[in-house]
């Protein structure tokens, strides 16, 4: 079941940095403007990888709570 938590973590944080390629672009235009380099930021890799091993520590946690439910 860590797997599951994983790929869900993994297609979670595909979907989001999707999401932020349009406003970026937008605000980095906009930014520009004003002679900026803003535009927004995201995870750098330790916190990919530390947000992958939170939803996998979850999926095992989950899994392990309904197996134990399921068995007592």
């Amino acid at each position: 079941m860590q797997g599951q938590g994983a790929f869900g973590a993994l297609a979670a944080l595909v979907i989001v940095y999707l999401c932020m390629l349009i406003p970026n672009r937008n605000i980095l235009e906009l930014a520009q403007l004003y002679a900026s380099d803003f535009r927004l930021g995201f995870f750098g890799f330790p916190g990919y990888l530390t947000l992958l091993a939170f939803a996998a520590v979850l999926g095992w946690l989950g899994a392990h709570m309904s197996v134990s439910i399921h068995l007592v």
